[in-house]
């Protein structure tokens, strides 16, 4: 049973996906938080949440070449982020709301989602093969073969 709904599960939500059906972050859920965010302030380098209960970090790049980290907090109760930019010259306690496209910043920057909650590198190499490409979050929309799939995987799903 397990291999099948393995497969079923990821072939469902890509359909869905490919017909439109949006899966909406839902707004006060703090584990929705980690993954793979866009920063439109910075183009093609993620910004990475990871978290263990309500705090964890940030880990990214501004050059693709030196990486950071900078602590990040979640209110269980309002889904509410605060994260400490202090050490890249940023706000300490910049405040962020869960949207639907990701988090919302109160400096008016919103990062996108670009991952799938729950989705790990090995898994999503897993589903690149299944073709459930649409599955594996907004990182993935533009993919339709499994070669460019997996290492998208990688850059989308590390392993720090």
């Amino acid at each position: 049973m397990t291999v099948l709904s393995n497969l079923l599960l990821p072939l469902a939500l890509g359909l869905g996906t490919a017909l439109g059906v949006q899966l909406a972050l839902v707004a006060k859920d703090p584990s929705d938080v980690p993954g793979a965010y866009a920063d439109p302030n910075h183009p093609g380098h993620f910004r990475f949440i990871k978290l263990d209960g309500e705090t964890g970090v940030i880990h990214s790049t501004d050059d693709g070449t030196s990486t950071w980290e900078v602590p990040v907090k979640v209110d269980a109760a309002t889904g509410a982020v605060l994260a400490d930019f202090s050490a890249k010259g940023g706000p300490k306690d910049l405040q962020g709301e869960l949207v639907e496209e990701g988090i919302k910043w109160s400096d008016g920057n919103v990062w996108e989602k670009m991952s799938a909650k729950g989705v790990t590198m090995d898994r999503c190499k897993v589903i690149c093969q299944r073709f459930g490409f649409k599955a594996l979050g907004k990182a993935f929309a533009n993919i339709s073969m499994p070669q460019p799939c997996v290492p998208k995987c990688e850059e989308v799903y590390p392993s720090f």
